[in-house]
């Protein structure tokens, strides 16, 4: 379905979120933002913006969406984060090597040449785009933070640590989810 205002909402979330939701809009019209994650199909972030995205444009706010490109064995090494930052106890926990580190800073560098990166707004979702951060551009970072951090592997973590501290902010789902960040930090439940 295409939508070409915000009035089809309105019998559902009433006029007067929809006039609160173009007064806010209003007040960044014309910033643009880019949404980057790992996939456009399955799992709750493409369910996110695939909604999310066309809602930004629709209230004048020029909003994209890119995904990032990767090897076999990038999208194997992030999986592995993925379910260690869980708290997930893993035998192959023991092997986190030199090589997967190196072959997610290589896949990061490739997509940092690959996808613009000059929004106003960069939104990176989850760990797995998080080395994208690209501080001296003149735009700001979030890192938007899907999974549960309650409990993370430490060695991951730490290394990832290093590029989620460069971000201006991080938005979670709950409060349990958050690790200390040197960096404003906003809650958004799913």
């Amino acid at each position: 379905m295409v939508v070409s205002h915000l009035s089809v909402y309105e019998k559902i979330v009433g006029s007067r979120e929809i006039e609160e939701i173009l007064a806010l809009a209003d007040k960044i019209k014309g910033v643009s933002v880019t949404h980057i994650n790992s996939t456009l199909k399955g799992g709750g972030v493409v369910e996110i913006l695939r909604s999310l995205v066309p809602l930004f444009n629709l209230v004048g706010i020029p909003c994209r969406w890119e995904v990032i490109q990767g090897t076999e064995k990038f999208f194997w090494t992030t999986k592995f984060f993925h379910n260690l930052l869980q708290g997930r106890s893993f035998r192959e926990k023991q092997n986190m090597t030199q090589d997967m580190l190196n072959e997610y800073r290589r896949v990061s560098e490739e997509n940092i040449k690959r996808i613009d990166l000059t929004s106003d707004v960069v939104v990176i979702h989850d760990p797995q785009p998080a080395a994208l951060i690209k501080v001296e551009e003149d735009n700001k970072w979030i890192w938007r933070c899907h999974i549960d951090l309650s409990h993370p592997d430490k060695k991951v973590w730490d290394f990832l640590y290093s590029y989620i501290a460069r971000y201006d902010a991080a938005i979670f789902s709950i409060e349990d989810f958050i690790q200390p960040l040197p960096l404003a930090y906003y809650i958004i439940p799913p």
